[in-house]
């Protein structure tokens, strides 16, 4: 008998306002071995709003925050996502 496990899909939020950015981490998360639902914010506030509407699974979320964007807003997306 065959067992099959359904793979788990990893939420990740990308924070990047460079389009360019945002392509290049799209076809790096192609290429690796995890199914990936990507979403982006274009910048601190739109991240905020979409980490108050979703529910994400610490064990299976990532927060990519891009290095041009407010650490201030980044430390306050990360107590966020621990919430």
């Amino acid at each position: 008998m065959t067992v099959s496990v359904s793979p788990k899909v990893i939420e990740v939020l990308l924070v990047e306002d460079n389009i360019g950015d945002v392509r290049l981490t799209q076809e790096a998360l192609k290429e690796g071995r995890l199914l990936v639902n990507l979403t982006v914010a274009r910048d601190g506030i739109e991240a905020m709003d979409i980490l108050l509407q979703k529910t994400l699974t610490p064990a299976r979320s990532a927060l990519i925050w891009s290095c041009s964007i407010s650490i201030c807003r980044a430390k306050t997306a990360a107590k966020c996502c621990g919430k």
